[in-house]
């Protein structure tokens, strides 16, 4: 997934919010199949992210979130 399709999930989600992504990380998983064979995986995506709106993010738990809605395993930190 491109930095550029997450940036946009953020300015739909929150437009009132000046987010900025510090870093972007993407790396490439496997998994192991039932015929004991490694295949590739969706990749896991490591975000840090800088906000100036603290409040929208108290209540809201963006790593589970963004996973649930893409399929892709997030991690999310904030600075």
């Amino acid at each position: 997934m491109k930095q550029e399709f997450v940036e946009k999930i953020f300015s739909t989600l929150f437009p009132d919010s000046k987010i900025e992504i510090l870093s972007y990380t993407v790396l490439d998983r496997k998994q192991l199949n039932e015929k004991n064979e490694w295949v590739k995986d969706s990749p896991a995506i490591f975000i840090v992210l800088s906000f100036t709106d603290s409040n929208v993010f108290e209540d809201f738990y963006l790593t589970e979130y963004l996973s649930n809605l893409t399929g892709f395993e997030f991690n999310i930190s904030k600075m």
